[in-house]
């Protein structure tokens, strides 16, 4: 595959189970499913830290939709799709993490990815995060980002980055401290963002900077 010669992979329905071994995207290569409901990517992976690994990695010039991804391993980090200084487009898919120390639902690391029409949602032993933007410039549309279950538990977390956010909802509940969207050195555009924390035995934020 190349810029001049662009693939697309079509997956059918059922639930592709990838083991302990990340799907690893290609440049110039999407990956389409045959809906959310119907097309699962599957695995059992964790890292304990960089490079971080997720059940999918993301690649840039590439593109994945139309599916959801599970991660239901246990262990440090627990990613449903990783982007690890990669930027794909990722358009109407559902991504889940649940069992790990530090579980995410989509993890953009160096990254700038769209995310578009996509469902995040994580839940865990200890920190849980939606999504989580570390040194990323994330741009997310129509997004929903779900945390709980965790000791803290984050809807969507910045971390030295300054995501585009735009008709977003992220939510933190069910934890000890509860974060809708936690700003850490970071300067987001923000709107039409509709975020809270809730049920915390703690703390409960919808914005925190």
């Amino acid at each position: 595959a190349s810029s001049d010669n662009p693939y697309l992979i079509i997956i059918e329905p059922g639930n592709y189970d990838v083991g302990s071994i990340s799907f690893q995207m290609k440049e110039y290569v999407d990956i389409q499913g045959s809906g959310e409901n119907t097309t699962i990517i599957s695995g059992n992976i964790s890292s304990t830290d960089s490079p971080y690994k997720g059940v999918v990695i993301g690649s840039d010039n590439s593109e994945i939709r139309f599916l959801t991804v599970k991660n239901t391993g246990s262990g440090a980090h627990v990613i449903a799709i990783c982007n690890s200084g990669s930027s794909p487009d990722i358009i109407h898919v559902t991504a889940e993490s649940n069992g790990g120390s530090f579980s995410h639902g989509i993890l953009n690391n160096y990254a700038s990815p769209h995310l578009i029409h996509v469902t995040a949602t994580a839940s865990g032993n200890s920190s849980c995060f939606g999504v989580f933007n570390k040194n990323s410039q994330t741009k997310m549309l129509n997004v929903i980002a779900k945390a709980s279950n965790g000791n803290s538990c984050y809807g969507i977390f910045n971390e030295s980055s300054s995501p585009e956010m735009n008709m977003v909802t992220s939510e933190a509940f069910d934890c000890e401290d509860c974060y809708g969207v936690y700003n850490n050195s970071s300067s987001p555009i923000m709107v039409d963002v509709n975020t809270k924390g809730s049920n915390g035995n703690d703390e409960n934020y919808g914005i925190y900077n």
